[in-house]
């Protein structure tokens, strides 16, 4: 467990074991349904042997995890357990206490050690200069307690920071020689955030070095007792002591910095691939839903509202596609990207503009695999169309693989995997599985990729299940697709809908006008549950019939689509033995409640099942049903369960068969 003192690392695991819920695997996933922390929650092991070993994995996960705000999830961890417990537990106070010493460890890393600060003199006075004058302050560095301008010219700063200064620009100057050898679009991620990080340092400390001086005691005493004839007003000093925060100069590098951290401009991968153009690239051995993704131009449009993707070390700062390039580029990141969600959010779309970046940056040599996917539904009409599955088990994936590198033909998976990864040698190759969930023997196709998956060879995957995929010994980045919940995403997306579609349906553009009005976008959330795919769907009913066509639930969904969207894993369920009967019963128990109004929390729920006998099975079936993306949890604390209006619509399809 790095970055943490050993006093410290101690404290933690024995308040976390006596405290934490660590009884079993599945306790510590269900805290993990609380907002803050879900993030990380496929970070969690479904296989550790004991209480011990579950408390030190859990740290060595959430360790260097943190979310936007740069707030530890270890902290973050800590404020839900300690939100838990009632407020005259001595736990409560313990889990507080150190959920505050880990927000005092500096954000770049989780050593033990307070964040620097000011640096002060025996006795607690220090001088800054500003502006060619200087302001001398008494106190810790932290509070100022007064402070006198002092005429003469600027001090000169310590010799100890003008020689870190030298260092730093010596090491700013070996990176910029490095990237000298690369274009804008091949110098390697890891170089360019480098560079960055050096040149914000290097900024940092000169501006430091021009606006932040500290005096040495000896001069600032002597300063102190022969102070200067002309005294300021105590406003002006203030606003002195402002200005150096809000510095122009400083402002603007800020700025600068903060665009640099864009690794590639947003419409990366817009352009769709010319297939026939780059057969040395891009194996033309796809299937038909595939190639479409892959040559469509506009074919995605960025919502960073919807990306759910865990901040990693550096690339905190970045948004969340941006990370996921990042992830993929970077030669210590995440041999196995994971795109998760349920039908109908875009996860195949998302995978196509992610893999057309990575070729139209040259960061890829080679892309292979196909999609499984045996469905499509037609965004306007609602038409289900039946696909043929570029492969639907382990064997016939890696046979597609063997295909499009030219390989001979091979009898067996073991085979295929030898002949694979011999020949990816040398090669910058993405490997693409798109609905994994349909593929028989998902699991043992994803476990068998661990051999062929390396720094330079990636795969990316999507899938509507979750399950088993924190049991990978690879490097694994699981990312989560999000409704889309707010008014501007919402206008957004459907802004790009009917550009992307009003050639072939002009009536599309009828609609647009309409998008300003937050009481029809609303209503469009409420009846779809911000599922991209309803959003389209709706949108184009109401372009052919009216506004009012809103209000006709649950007529919205047509028998198909709603198969298309949950009749594999409602089917799952019942295979699923007691656990997944439970999960049946609670989704129809949410949705007669739903409808009238009633919230369903936990104790409701826990009544519920002890009525019928199945309250031991609870947490499995909640499990169950979160990993397939088939209830939501609004209320972390107390719990109030619902389900979206589609799933409402075909539970009370299957009902009335």
């Amino acid at each position: 467990m790095t970055g943490l003192s050993p006093e410290l690392s101690r404290r933690l695991r024995d308040t976390l074991s006596r405290c934490g819920p660590f009884d079993s695997d599945r306790s510590l996933r269900a805290a993990f349904v609380d907002a803050r922390i879900r993030p990380w929650r496929d970070l969690i092991s479904d296989n550790t042997p004991s209480r011990a070993t579950r408390v030190d994995a859990l740290i060595e996960a959430l360790i260097e995890q943190a979310n936007d705000a740069g707030d530890p999830a270890l902290a973050l961890f800590l404020d839900v357990l300690a939100d838990r417990t009632s407020s005259g537990d001595a736990c409560k106070q313990q889990l507080d206490r150190l959920a505050a010493e880990l927000r005092q460890l500096p954000p770049s890393s989780t050593k033990a050690g307070p964040t620097p600060s000011a640096p002060s003199s025996p006795g607690g006075k220090y001088v800054i200069n500003i502006h060619g004058g200087q302001v001398g302050a008494i106190g810790d560095g932290t509070h100022v307690e007064g402070g006198i301008h002092f005429g003469g010219p600027p001090p000169v700063a310590p010799a100890d920071s003008q020689a870190a200064l030298i260092r730093a620009r010596r090491a700013l100057a070996t990176l910029e020689e490095q990237a000298a050898g690369y274009t804008s679009l091949t110098i390697p991620v890891n170089l360019k955030l480098d560079l960055e990080d050096k040149r914000r340092e290097v900024a940092e400390m000169e501006g430091k070095t021009a606006n932040h001086q500290i005096e040495s005691p000896s001069r600032e005493q002597k300063s102190l007792e022969e102070p200067s004839d002309s005294l300021p007003a105590s406003d002006s000093i203030v606003d002195k002591i402002r200005s150096v925060f809000t510095n122009p100069f400083l402002q603007q590098r800020a700025d600068s910095v903060k665009n640099e951290l864009e690794l590639y401009p947003l419409n990366c991968g817009d352009r769709g691939i010319e297939l026939g153009e780059q057969r040395l690239l891009v194996s033309s051995a796809f299937g038909m839903y595939f190639t479409g993704l892959l040559e469509r131009d506009y074919n995605y449009v960025n919502l960073p509202a919807q990306i759910e993707c865990p901040a990693m070390t550096r690339g905190q700062t970045l948004s969340g596609i941006q990370r996921i390039f990042w992830a993929l580029q970077y030669p210590k990141g995440p041999r196995i990207l994971i795109i998760a969600a349920e039908g109908g959010m875009g996860k195949s779309t998302l995978a196509a503009k992610v893999v057309r970046c990575m070729m139209e940056e040259e960061a890829s040599d080679v892309l292979l695999g196909d999609s499984a996917k045996t469905q499509q539904v037609d965004p306007i009409t609602g038409e289900v169309r039946f696909l043929e599955p570029g492969y639907y088990d382990i064997q016939t994936f890696y046979a597609r693989l063997v295909n499009q590198l030219g390989l001979p033909d091979v009898d067996t998976p073991s085979s295929a995997l030898t002949a694979i990864k011999d020949r990816l040698v040398g090669r910058r190759a993405v490997i693409v599985i798109d609905n994994l969930e349909t593929v028989q023997k998902g699991d043992e196709l994803l476990r068998s990729l661990r051999a062929i998956v390396s720094r330079d060879v990636r795969a990316i995957i999507t899938t509507r299940k979750v399950e088993g995929l924190q049991n990978l010994t690879v490097k694994s980045l699981v990312v989560h697709l999000k409704p889309l919940e707010d008014f501007e995403s919402v206008c957004t997306f459907l802004n790009w809908h009917i550009q992307r579609y009003a050639a072939e349906y002009p009536e599309l553009e009828r609609v647009q006008d309409n998008l300003v009005h937050s009481t029809q976008i609303m209503r469009l959330i409420e009846c779809t549950g911000g599922i991209p795919l309803l959003l389209q769907l709706v949108v184009s009913d109401v372009a052919r019939f009216s506004w009012e066509y809103l209000w006709n639930l649950p007529r919205l969904f047509g028998g198909e689509l709603l198969a298309y969207l949950y009749e594999t894993r409602w089917e799952e369920l019942g295979d699923l033995g007691v656990a997944g009967e439970t999960a049946r019963l609670i989704l129809r128990y949410i949705v007669d409640n739903q409808y009238r109004g009633e919230p369903v929390t936990l104790r409701a729920l826990s009544e519920y099942l002890e009525y019928a006998g199945r309250l031991s099975q609870l947490q499995p079936a909640l499990s169950l049903l979160y990993s397939r993306f088939m209830v939501i949890n609004q209320d972390s604390q107390r719990g109030n369960f619902t389900v979206v209006p589609s799933l409402a619509a075909f539970l009370e399809h299957v009902t009335t068969q």
